[in-house]
């Protein structure tokens, strides 16, 4: 019998053992690693990520630093996982991963045990004890199965003791468990984001600071439903109400696509929705037949996904999602055969709209000393412009009861409904309404309550209206359209005429004579900003947007 072992190995090397009959053949043990050399290196310093900084650190002898071994001993005679921390994220549907276990002990090891904690809904498919690992590089691969019958949040630890638990090593693995609440709402939507601005005020300014920021939000959906399709909602709520969920953005839909199992591109329009890199996409063909996916990156046309898809699918459409929570649980009033049903998510993370890339290419591009401009007005009943002073109340110790002005300005409030059409125009405005912050920053707002109008020729730089009421304050921000352009300017009072008209400086160089009907219309522009942390959002069919904003004149010095 010839046995070849190998060509670094000779004959002399191998032991031939006969026992019962059979030929077992030894190899002798590799040698240890030989010393390392470092030339002209004043020491060594071995960092670790598990242990930090070693103390293997090694003199000088005649200029060459020797190795010392802390490396090689860290590396030798241990258990290795890879990885040793499994983070599932998001449990939305049965999964699956892979690791390996593998030795750098110079004997075998025997699988006594493997210890699990907090293992409900994971099984590991591989090895089992009484199995033997093999030296010097023997690994074993493994398999960690995901169902959804795990816990709601996953925090599982397993442990493999070979040798009667003298060698052992750790898998962590970590997740949430998230249930998909499946049903597409009836309009109107509603969607409020709060966020948090201290408004400081004194007699005479105000100080306004950011508290968060990004808001919180909160999406409202409603449904009527037979009484039976009602009962089943409401006992999918009973038993997975104490999860996280994936709550689709419905709003944001796709056109229908077609995908096959382990596809990890979905290709289809992404542009104007909330997709986001590492968030949630839902592949929906009704309430029984879905599947999430989770993104990796959002790209122009296509959405590149983490895992492979798990299902064929055609003609279903692609919904971002969110993980949110109801903590007012699912209200509930019947009305005949019928159930009305309303529940309101709380989206589990800040939320975050990136800005335009280019102001320029949006509907809501107007700025004016670096502040955008409000113009457009959504309102049919009419604009409110009202204007008061804040008075405070005291009684005194003598019990006269005072009331005293609060502060030294007057303030102009208003509510301003804006409105968008079509989604890349809704898509705008809701990056339009996102950099307000909530009360923190200001806009400027056009108020079309008084209409200044040309009373005399005059020109472009000093221009002759009839009267407002811009004497008494001496200067006033102008929105002027002109028959040709539009001009945003901080226009100067120079008194009354001799007709009792205003007479108004522009400033400029402009003198181009004007006649009333050049001037379209002329608006007095006002510094506001939102009177409210609390931003409302509705949601209509065919991509109809409006948002109602309550809003408080900015005091003098305070942008």
């Amino acid at each position: 019998m010839i046995i070849s072992a190998g060509e670094n190995i000779t004959s002399a090397d191998i032991a031939y053992v006969f026992n019962q009959g059979k030929i077992r053949v030894e190899f002798p043990e590799p040698p240890p690693p030989p010393d390392i050399d470092f030339v002209k290196a004043g020491f060594i310093q071995y960092i670790s990520k598990q242990g930090g900084v070693s103390d293997a650190i090694a003199p000088l002898v005649n200029g060459v630093c020797h190795y010392t071994g802390a490396a090689y001993d860290m590396y030798k005679d241990r258990i290795h996982i890879k990885p040793k921390l499994i983070e599932l994220g998001f449990v939305v549907n049965p999964s699956q991963t892979e690791f390996e276990v593998w030795s750098t002990y110079t004997t075998p090891l025997t699988l006594s045990n493997i210890e699990k904690t907090g293992r409900k809904g994971l099984v590991l498919s591989g090895p089992q004890p009484g199995q033997i690992l093999p030296a010097y590089g023997g690994h074993w691969d493994y398999i960690l199965d995901v169902s959804l019958d795990v816990e709601m949040n996953i925090d599982a630890l397993f442990e493999w003791q070979f040798n009667n638990g003298t060698v052992k090593t750790t898998l962590n693995v970590l997740g949430t468990r998230v249930a998909l609440w499946p049903y597409p709402p009836i309009y109107p939507v509603t969607e409020e984001w709060q966020w948090f601005t201290a408004v400081i005020e004194t007699r005479a300014s105000e100080q306004r600071l950011s508290n968060a920021d990004k808001p919180l939000q909160h999406i409202e959906y409603r449904y009527n439903l037979p009484t039976l399709a009602a009962a089943e909602q409401n006992a999918r709520y009973e038993s997975q109400g104490t999860n996280m969920h994936a709550v689709p953005i419905w709003a944001d839909a796709t056109p229908p696509v077609t995908v096959k199992a382990d596809d990890l591109v979905i290709y289809t329009d992404v542009s104007s929705r909330s997709f986001s890199d590492g968030g949630m996409a839902v592949l929906y063909k009704n309430e029984r037949d879905y599947e999430v996916a989770f993104i990796d990156k959002v790209n122009v046309d296509n959405l590149l996904l983490k895992r492979p898809l798990m299902y064929d699918y055609k003609n279903v459409i692609v919904l971002p999602a969110i993980t949110a929570r109801a903590p007012d649980g699912v209200k509930s009033v019947r009305r005949g055969a019928r159930t009305e049903h309303q529940i309101s998510w709380v989206n589990s993370q800040p939320l975050l709209i990136e800005p335009p890339s280019s102001r320029n290419n949006t509907d809501f591009d107007t700025e004016y000393l670096g502040k955008p401009v409000i113009v457009q007005r959504g309102k049919s009943g009419g604009v409110s412009d009202d204007m008061a002073f804040t008075w405070r109340e005291k009684t005194t110790s003598s019990g006269h009861h005072i009331i005293d002005i609060d502060r030294d300005y007057g303030r102009h409030a208003t509510n301003v409904e804006l409105i968008a059409e079509g989604r890349k125009q809704a898509w705008q405005l809701k990056q339009f309404i996102y950099q307000f912050k909530g009360r923190l920053n200001a806009c400027w707002w056009v108020s079309y309550h008084r209409q200044i109008r040309i009373a005399a020729l005059c020109n472009r730089k000093r221009i002759v209206i009839k009267r407002v009421g811009l004497v008494e304050f001496g200067g006033r921000h102008l929105y002027l359209n002109w028959h040709d352009g539009v001009q945003m300017v901080y226009a100067k009072s120079l008194g009354y005429d001799n007709d009792g008209n205003e007479v108004i400086d522009l400033g400029g160089d402009d003198d181009r004579e004007v006649t009333p009907s050049d001037l379209l219309g002329g608006h007095i522009m006002r510094l506001m900003r939102p009177a409210d942390d609390k931003v409302k959002i509705t949601h209509q069919p065919r991509q109809l947007l409006s948002v109602s904003m309550p809003m408080i004149e900015v005091p003098d010095g305070s942008h």
